[in-house]
């Protein structure tokens, strides 16, 4: 019996501690050495298991339509998904291969019984995790409405964050003064993140300064001496790109903002930073618009933004290296680490770009790239409400376990087994899932409402050809 074993830990931390994948894995070979069989790959992921699409269970499903494999082994059954229909298609794209999924710890057997009860077992863990959800999200709410922030993620530069409340790091507050200070005073955006780059200033969340990270900054109603919370959420959803004929797993984060009557403010102490200046910073950055780059005395084309890396998507910068006979002129990847990082030439990518737009505006091009994109968008929205309820139970329950999970960590630090500093750190990357997960929730969308915004998108999008002249 060729046997393929599967683990999942729900964190890249959890994953990098090995501790969790490395248990699944001497449990799942000790029973194929029970059961003689024979080991032919062992597959892992360190994501969320709400998700079908992931690196490790794609390479393995994979080998299965491959027909090398008899068995597909994991511990427990909520290390395959966490969803009930999520393994009811894994179970019957499998077997169409003759392959069997178990976990070790399903209910039954192979008969129609047995299936039934596999299945019941995830519909009550997931009811279970959705009473623990509820009791979640009345017990965050209230926290706010006592004057509480329910939990941060990373605190915003300059703050620090302890049971429920911000308080202000001197040392990094400074900085932000400054950064409001400048921008106030007319420095732009470009010229206060080269001066951060060049003292070597800690951004809010451990990476580089961007003009992004800064209107964010400014924009922070926190530095105005409240923290709203329910102003926002996020939507955190995983997506794949084929690049260079190889599957690259990312995600993609939207911001939805909710009416202002529902946000509840809580009070934070006071930055330091005087209104009027807040106010003068945010004035000379709020109306901001896009020009191209005039470096050399050139137009470029594709610079601030609108030109993106194919690979990694970050914006393209202007390049104009010197030799001893020529200037040349190229766009760049600003990501420095990018595996695919080119020189493109200026003349030639701005032609070929050109081309292209002007090809997709000719009316038949044109009407065939708008039906082609509309349609999809509205097959995406039917496969993403095929079932709300599950949705919304699917995202419930995960919650409610992240919650568990909180409480555990709770009672280890109570217990004395994690030190304070250690504490915080898992407390707050926990309440930092949890608060993307509510996100989520809040953007599942009423279909028919979905389907009026897509069809007018595509109203004004045909519309946009309409008495032009294209000869």
């Amino acid at each position: 019996m060729r046997a393929a074993l599967y683990c999942r830990v729900s964190t890249e931390e959890q994953g990098n501690r090995g501790y969790s994948l490395r248990q699944q894995l001497e449990a799942l070979r000790e029973y194929c050495q029970q059961n003689e069989y024979e080991i032919v790959g062992e597959f892992e992921d360190r994501v969320s298991g709400a998700y079908l699409n992931r690196p490790g269970l794609d390479t393995l499903r994979d080998l299965v339509a491959d027909g090398h494999v008899d068995i597909v082994l994991a511990q427990d059954a909520d290390r395959i998904t966490r969803d009930p229909i999520h393994r009811a298609i894994l179970d019957d794209e499998f077997g169409r291969y003759e392959t069997r999924l178990v976990a070790l710890d399903d209910w039954g057997d192979d008969s129609h019984e047995g299936e039934l009860l596999k299945y019941m077992k995830g519909w009550v863990s997931k009811g279970e995790r959705l009473k623990i959800a509820e009791r979640t999200r009345r017990g965050r709410l209230r926290k706010a409405q006592e004057g509480k922030i329910p939990g941060s993620g990373v605190p915003p530069l300059g703050f620090r964050y302890e049971d429920g409340h911000y308080f202000v790091v001197e040392e990094k507050m400074f900085l932000v003064r400054d950064i409001f200070q400048r921008v106030a005073d007319g420095q732009s955006l470009n010229e206060v993140v080269k001066h951060l780059q060049r003292i070597g200033a800690p951004t809010p969340g451990g990476g580089k300064w961007h003009r992004t990270t800064l209107r964010t900054l400014i924009f922070n109603d926190t530095y105005d001496g409240v923290y709203y919370y329910g102003r926002s959420r996020k939507r955190r959803t995983p997506v794949v790109k084929m690049v260079d004929g190889e599957k690259v797993f990312g995600y993609k984060t939207e911001t939805e903002e909710h009416p202002r009557e529902e946000w509840i403010p809580i009070s934070v102490p006071d930055s330091g930073i005087p209104s009027e200046t807040i106010q003068r910073a945010r004035q000379r950055i709020e109306g901001n618009t896009w020009t191209p780059s005039n470096n050399n005395g050139l137009t470029w084309e594709l610079s601030g933004g609108v030109g993106l890396c194919g690979y990694c998507g970050s914006r393209l910068r202007t390049r104009s290296p010197n030799n001893s006979t020529r200037k040349y002129f190229y766009y760049t990847c600003l990501n420095e680490s990018c595996s695919f990082n080119k020189h493109y030439r200026k003349q030639d990518l701005e032609r070929k770009v050109g081309e292209l737009l002007a090809d997709t505006l000719r009316p038949d091009t044109w009407t065939e790239f708008v039906d082609k994109t509309i349609n999809q968008k509205i097959a995406d929205l039917k496969r993403r409400h095929r079932s709300p309820a599950e949705s919304r139970q699917r995202l419930l329950a995960r919650v409610g376990e992240l919650q568990t999970k909180l409480d555990r960590t709770r009672e280890l630090y109570t217990d004395g087994d994690y030190l304070r500093e250690e504490y915080h750190e898992k407390r707050d990357a926990i309440q930092d899932q949890i608060m993307v997960l509510q996100q989520e929730l809040s953007k599942l969308e009423d279909v028919n409402t979905g389907m009026t915004r897509i069809e007018f998108l595509r109203y004004l999008l045909m519309s946009m050809t309409r008495g032009v002249d294209h000869t």
